[in-house]
């Protein structure tokens, strides 16, 4: 903490974590650092005195907010979740969950809109309630014709109801079967002709916290041909944001029974890896081509140089034409 009279450095805390987030408390005299899982409370009047430690994250916490006036608490972390405390107990009092770890929060003035900010660049917004006046449809939304107006013919139109085919992936997103909705999607003719809508799947289950549920114990068949297909698409720029968080599940869930799988498995793991790493290494040669290519630009650049010469000497065929007027 540093004087802005003097700019000298007035106090000094350490966190022993990297600092994501540092927020004072409306009353002045506390604040809150976010690092690593732990949220720390501080108190300067106190020469930095540590007042609380809360650890409900098992994920390095992002960002903090205060919300309520200063009675509440919301913290973000890469763990999905959003977690808010009472700000003189330190006490968790609800917890939001989300599909992507959570970049950033913010709150509305009245606190009730939540506003977060995810890695995969969605933004979710939550709001507590809307209290607005009711209308009075009778007096504002329709007029009344009178009782002497006489239609000489009404037109009755039926229009066609056409029934609409449902695929049956969709069909058992219906009776929340996810593990038979991705078995249907993972059929050769889909994967290999229409990827989308394979991905179209695994981005809804995702959305609905399905997808562990969907790839938890599967044999190793299945597991190579998701693999796979996550090899083959994931370099499309379409797919790429899913089937990278997809591979991430799959190491989750598969981490630590990846000894117990046979052989083919564990090569085909490898080579999602090497994967990976070539599609990070091509990322790194495209973002050093971009920035060689925009100095290239900004060297081309040329200034328009004013030419306009401010010598008004009179030429000599001026001067020969010269009429003054005494």
């Amino acid at each position: 903490m540093y004087d802005t009279r003097t700019n000298k450095k007035v106090l000094s805390v350490n966190h022993d974590a990297p600092i994501e987030s540092v927020i004072f408390l409306p009353s002045g005299g506390v604040f809150l650092s976010a690092g690593g899982t732990e949220i720390r409370v501080w108190d300067c009047f106190a020469n930095g005195r540590l007042l609380a430690k809360i650890s409900q994250h098992h994920k390095t916490i992002t960002c903090l907010q205060i919300a309520c006036n200063g009675r509440r608490i919301l913290s973000g972390s890469l763990d999905k979740h959003v977690r808010i405390y009472d700000s003189g107990t330190y006490k968790t009092l609800h917890t939001f969950d989300y599909p992507n770890e959570i970049l950033s929060i913010g709150i509305s003035a009245d606190d009730e809109t939540l506003v977060t900010g995810m890695t995969n660049g969605m933004i979710s917004i939550k709001q507590q309630g809307t209290k607005g006046k009711f209308l009075d449809y009778n007096k504002i939304s329709f007029q009344y014709a009178g009782d002497n107006l006489h239609l000489s013919r009404i037109d009755t139109h039926v229009h066609e109801s056409v029934k609409e085919l449902m695929g049956k992936h969709d069909a058992c997103l219906r009776k929340f079967q996810y593990s038979k909705a991705l078995d249907h999607v993972m059929i050769n003719y889909i994967v290999n002709k229409c990827p989308h809508i394979t991905v179209a799947l695994f981005q809804e289950l995702v959305r609905r916290q399905g997808i562990v549920q969907a790839l938890s114990g599967r044999d190793g068949k299945f597991l190579i041909n998701i693999l796979k297909f996550i090899i083959r698409n994931i370099g499309n720029i379409r797919f790429g944001r899913v089937l990278l968080e997809i591979s991430n599940i799959l190491m989750e869930i598969y981490d630590d029974k990846l000894e117990e799988l046979n052989l083919e498995v564990q090569l085909t793991f490898r080579l999602l890896a090497r994967k990976l790493e070539e599609e990070e290494d091509l990322i790194k040669y495209l973002t050093e081509l971009q920035g060689t290519l925009e100095m290239i630009l900004s060297s081309s650049e040329t200034t328009i140089i004013n030419t306009r010469s401010d010598d008004l000497t009179p030429s000599a065929t001026a001067q020969k034409n010269l009429i003054l007027n005494i």
